[in-house]
């Protein structure tokens, strides 16, 4: 089989390498990783007339998208029509992730666990609600409900922050129009897990469960960024319970769609967080989460593209086997992400090996040399069948080989 895998990150990278093991894969546009397992084409993600001819040309019998924006902006729908296999939901799907406010209105219709919240466009409502919030004794998160790139969330310290929060995107536009309506919801407290579901439409398949780590900084502190790492399976689940869940979350979903008319084709990612009242939903992605896929992909056993390809389908999806492993991986950011960080930093010599996997995220070529060319650069997972050793190897790559002009978290796993 034929696939086209849309996207340049570690994510695409990480499902490049698994569809490699069966298929044969291309990539638009991709990044230095990425062609070494796949045939790389030049082009823009959201640019449907391209996609299409990359489609024609290389024979394709499977797209599969990795983030986000192409999928909001319906280029999933446009192959569709041109009569391409899809892995990835419509446009009005993907509203799942491209509006909170549209996501938590739809959790709270189906009765699926979630933080209160209100939502907000302009900043005098939102400041007065957050005050009315703190002075009852209740903390809150602000978010864009705009695609944001995983940059929308604002988790504050205080009453002050959140407030600041708000008037940055209502008045100061920092997010652009993504920020234009925004959701403030309850703080909710407890650990986090990533449930992330292969779906036909219809039905849905598990992956295994994984825990990613969202701030910058060592211990939980900083501001969010788009993921500093990640360990599979969660440390703080049992998986046959964890597997159970998706009745809750992800059901719901699927039915919601199906009985409006737009089956929910692709992958869709529940972030939860376990509280004292059980797990309730934060988010909903429609796409693979990201660094989750690259802690999980190591994992999984089988030909990934069979299963995209049923799942685009519509039809059944063959169970999936899981090694026994245990994986963890860590991101390598050029220092100051996910603020203003330098570029074209020359990568060191880092190589995968059988226990120790190297996705490449941010990078390109300059002179004949791979250079950082985003905030988060690399990805290295290490695996093994303890979890302690998988988080052990992915250090020892890593460890001395990167200096001051990079910066990764050194509590993953830990």
């Amino acid at each position: 089989m034929r696939v086209l895998v849309v996207g340049s990150g570690g994510r695409e990278h990480a499902l490049a390498w698994k569809l490699a093991q069966t298929c044969e894969v291309f990539c638009v546009p991709g990044n230095p990783g990425i062609g070494e397992v796949a045939a790389l084409r030049d082009g823009a993600i959201d640019d449907s007339g391209r996609l299409e001819a990359i489609c024609r040309e290389d024979k394709i019998d499977l797209v599969v998208f990795g983030p986000e924006r192409p999928l909001i902006a319906g280029i999933a729908d446009y192959l569709r029509a041109k009569g391409y296999a899809v892995y990835g939901p419509s446009a009005v799907c993907a509203q799942i992730e491209g509006s909170k406010s549209f996501a938590k209105k739809l959790m709270i219709e189906r009765g699926i666990p979630t933080a209160k919240y209100r939502d907000f466009s302009e900043f005098n409502e939102a400041r007065d609600y957050i005050e009315s919030e703190y002075s009852a004794g209740r903390e809150v998160v602000v978010k864009a409900s705009g695609e944001a790139l995983g940059k929308g969330v604002v988790v504050p310290t205080d009453k002050d922050e959140a407030i600041g929060a708000a008037k940055a995107m209502l008045i100061d536009r920092s997010l652009g129009d993504a920020g234009q309506l925004i959701v403030v919801e309850e703080r909710l407290v407890g650990r986090e897990v990533s449930l992330i579901a292969l779906c036909n439409g219809l039905d849905y398949l598990v992956l295994p469960s994984s825990k990613d780590y969202k701030a910058a900084f060592d211990g939980g502190l900083g501001p969010n960024t788009g993921g500093m790492g990640a360990i599979s399976p969660s440390p703080d689940v049992e998986e046959e319970e964890f597997q159970s869940w998706a009745e809750k979350f992800i059901r719901p979903i699927l039915d919601f769609f199906a009985e409006a008319g737009n089956r929910y084709i692709g992958t869709l990612y529940a972030g939860l967080i376990l509280t004292e009242e059980g797990p309730k939903a934060l988010e909903f992605n429609a796409r693979f989460g990201d660094p989750e896929t690259q802690a999980i992909m190591p994992r999984i056993n089988g030909d990934l593209g069979e299963i995209l390809y049923l799942a685009a389908e519509g039809k059944p999806i063959p169970s999936l086997e899981v090694g026994p492993e245990c994986s963890a991986t860590i991101v390598l950011s050029a220092r100051g992400y996910p603020g203003k960080y330098e570029k074209n930093i020359p990568l060191p010599e880092i190589r995968s090996s059988e226990k120790v996997i190297i996705f490449h995220a941010g990078t390109s070529v300059m002179g004949g040399q791979v250079v950082s060319a985003g905030g988060r650069v690399l990805n290295v997972t290490g695996l093994a069948l303890e979890a302690k050793e998988a988080v052990e190897l992915a250090y020892g790559a890593i460890d001395g080989r990167f200096d001051e002009r990079w910066h990764y978290r050194k509590d993953i796993g830990r």
